[in-house]
């Protein structure tokens, strides 16, 4: 398995609370810190558990990924640690590739180096790894950000726009450098069904929360 050395990282950032993966074309349903829209009119707001979808991501802090319902889909709350700013590292050859969520700044590098370690590959197949299975809509395009935004805050679907468009280089054989912090990312898979392995790696230079997203080698491909 190699990684894309030239991808331009972006670090997604949230305002202390979980990262969400979600399904472009489910965007509109996700309502971040505001009112859910689906929540019975004659229920009293102030005895509703979950008075926003903001509110239903964290419950599930505890845990580097977990799953709720999202419109006709689901939504992958990326928790479990108490910050990092999460990048998307696809690989090549085949859709898929790592979510990286280092606890402090880290030589990206390194980084690349450490996601293709024994250690890595060790620990996502160890015990203590979580695992999540989802679905993407028919466009492929899985869109990262902080839970609290609504989904509407991120524009309109970007289903018309070529896989390649959506995933800029660098110049041959330049470095890759560290981007500016952004509102979110877009991840452009191929349509499908998706594993989601989470696991936690420790080295000498970085600690770090991996997730690893493959495609289901079963998956039908949306028509």
């Amino acid at each position: 398995m190699d990684l894309d050395i030239f991808y331009r990282l972006r670090w997604i950032d949230t305002g202390g609370g979980p990262h969400l993966l979600l399904a472009e074309e489910s965007l509109s349903s996700w309502g971040g810190i505001g009112d859910r829209e689906d929540e019975d009119e004659d229920e009293d707001p102030d005895d509703s558990p979950d008075p926003s979808d903001y509110t239903r991501a964290c419950r599930l802090t505890d845990r580097m990924v977990g799953v709720i319902p999202c419109g006709d889909g689901d939504a992958l709350v990326l928790a479990g640690v108490p910050n990092g700013n999460i990048a998307w590292i696809p690989t090549l050859g085949r859709s898929g590739g790592f979510l990286a969520q280092p606890l402090h700044v880290v030589d990206e590098t390194d980084l690349r180096s450490t996601l293709l370690s024994s250690l890595v590959a060790e620990a996502l197949n160890g015990p203590g790894a979580e695992k999540a299975c989802f679905s993407t809509g028919s466009s492929g395009v899985m869109r990262l950000f902080d839970s609290a935004l609504a989904g509407h805050f991120l524009g309109a679907p970007r289903a018309q726009i070529k896989v390649r468009d959506l995933a800029p280089h660098l110049p041959p054989g330049a470095l890759p450098s560290r981007n500016a912090i952004v509102p979110d990312g877009v991840l452009a898979l191929e349509p499908g069904r998706y594993q989601m392995r989470a696991a936690f790696v420790k080295t000498d230079n970085l600690e770090i929360v991996v997730r690893e997203i493959t495609r289901d080698a079963d998956s039908p491909e949306f028509s």
